[in-house]
């Protein structure tokens, strides 16, 4: 994960826990970069890159596998707008 991504990623894991999510980051090539599980229980696949930072084709494609299985799964930019898109699928 590059610098600037970082800060995105570790804001967004802090709102996501206060708020009662469970977020574990994923070490495995090509995963996205965390997983989340909300309290009651739904899970989440967070990508997270700097705005203009490029999305590798492995990624792409897990991102879009997990998606055509049914998983939420997600390339975000910002922390609120993973905090927002994460809390949005429980709903």
């Amino acid at each position: 994960m590059g610098k600037l991504e970082n800060p995105i990623e570790l804001e967004a894991v802090a709102r996501l826990k206060k708020i009662g999510w469970i977020v574990i980051k994923l070490e495995v090539t090509h995963w996205p970069d965390r997983m989340a599980i909300s309290p009651s229980g739904v899970v989440v696949f967070i990508e997270f890159k700097r705005p203009d930072g490029p999305v590798r084709p492995g990624q792409q494609t897990m991102i879009g596998e997990l998606k055509r299985r049914g998983v939420h799964a997600s390339l975000q930019h910002n922390a609120a707008d993973a905090v927002y898109w994460a809390t949005t699928r429980i709903q």
